[in-house]
Order: structure tokens, then sequence, then C-alpha cells
């Protein structure tokens, strides 16, 4: 009798101790998100749980890098890359011999990307303006393809028919702007948030509104989320004016002008 008492106790607490593990799975999100967001998103995140008790777990990498996961293991609620371009493709996915179909559920407007050139702050190739980038000499990194900025990089770089002497890229704009901040590339292309984060270590160079890619940024819920009343609730709320004023803080454009 003493043993099966014990047993029916030890099998209770086992029910007990799991029970909080499938609860918090049902009170939780799961976010690909591009590495650049990664402070407002942390923030946004936090202040979302505060109110609504759903917790969101991030994963940040390149938003190429990202794309790609989803399209492999097709799982996960949403994704924010850093170019809207990276929803869009997951709109029609198309296999070798068919349509795959469309991966995303729905999607919401948060702010704009805007790119500019940043130098360590001591400028060791004088760059004060972005024309001076012209058969200069200067060691530069930039993104590789598998992150937003690798791509809007080559279209600026396109548009003003330079070329630069490109000694790395980095899979993500944060490595980016990290490695110039470091002093280890004289020039970077980096969104002007990035910038914002390092500018006790960086000098800012405007790009000119005809050369300039200035992007669009959205949050899209997945078509495969199994919690999507939750996404698009997080989504609203990162869409939100509260969300906007975070991603403004940290030096991002809530408009175009």
């Amino acid at each position: 009798m003493i043993k099966k008492i014990t047993w029916g106790l030890i099998l209770v607490s086992i029910l007990i101790l799991l029970m909080p593990i499938g609860v918090q799975a049902q009170k939780s999100l799961f976010v690909y998100c591009g590495a650049g967001f990664k402070k407002p998103m942390q923030e946004i995140g936090e202040l979302f749980e505060q109110e609504y008790g759903i917790r969101i777990n991030y994963q940040f990498n390149g938003s190429g890098t990202l794309s790609n996961q989803i399209k492999t293991v097709k799982s996960g609620d949403l994704y924010m890359p850093g170019d809207i371009w990276y929803i869009n493709k997951l709109k029609n996915i198309k296999g070798a011999k068919e349509k795959q179909g469309n991966y995303i559920y729905t999607q919401a407007p948060v702010g704009y990307h805007t790119p500019v050139v940043i130098t360590p702050d001591n400028n060791p190739g004088n760059i004060k303006e972005f024309n001076d980038l012209d058969e200069s000499e200067v060691e530069a990194v930039l993104g590789s393809k598998s992150a937003a900025i690798g791509r809007v990089a080559n279209k600026i770089l396109a548009k003003s028919g330079f070329t630069l002497n490109t000694i790395a890229k980095m899979g993500t704009v944060n490595q980016v702007a990290m490695t110039v901040a470091m002093g280890q590339g004289d020039v970077g292309i980096v969104w002007r948030a990035n910038y914002k984060e390092f500018e006790d270590k960086l000098k800012l160079v405007k790009i000119p509104k005809e050369v300039n890619v200035v992007k669009d940024l959205a949050i899209a819920v997945l078509e495969f989320s199994s919690k999507k009343e939750k996404a698009v609730k997080f989504m609203n709320f990162v869409s939100s004016e509260k969300g906007r004023n975070i991603f403004a803080k940290y030096g991002y454009r809530t408009n175009k002008n």
C-alpha cells in the first residue's frame, strides 16, 4: 500500500513539473528576425510579454539565411527580415517542377531602412562625402549576399558606378558595423540604425537620394504558424505606434521623408 502511494505521489509530481512546460510552449512565439533588429525587437518583445504574458523567442541572423531556414523547416510563427523583398519572395515559392505555395499568412509595415556609409572615427580614407569613394583605394567591408544590406550595397554601388576594394563580406549587418568600428576596414555600408549604435566610434557619410536604396520594413506571420491569433497580435504590436516609437529610438525611420 505504501509503495502504491509513493509511486502515485511521484507520478503526480512529474505531471506537475511538466505542466508549466506545456503552458509555456503555448504562451510563446518563435520569430525569425534580421540581426540588425536585435535591440529594438528585444525591447518590444519584453514589453509585449509584460502586457500579454506571451514570451517572444528570437532567432537572429542574416535575412537570406533565415529565409532559407524557413523554407527548409517550415515551422515558426513570424519573420522580420531587413528588406520586405524577402517576405515577397516567400509568397510564391517554386520547386523544381511545381509551385509549392505561399508561406506568408499576413503582414504589416514597420518602417524604413536607410543605408549609409560609415568610416572609423579617425576616417583613415578621408571620406567626407559619398563621391569620395569613386576611385578611392580604401578597404571596404560589406554585407554578403545572405544579408539584406549586402544586396542593397551591391545595388547602390551599381547605380553609382563605383567599384570598391572589398576586403571582407560579413554575414550580418551588425558584423559590418562592428568590423569598421574596430578599425578593421576603412569604410562600410550599413543601415542608419547600425551607425546610431556605434556613433561614438564611427563617422557617417550620407548616400545621395538618386543612388540610395531605402527599403520598406515589414513583419509577417508565417502560414504554418500553429498560433496565428497570438502571432497576429504580436505583429500588430510591432507595427503599432508603440512599436514604431521604439524603432525610432534606435535610429530607424517611420516615414520615408
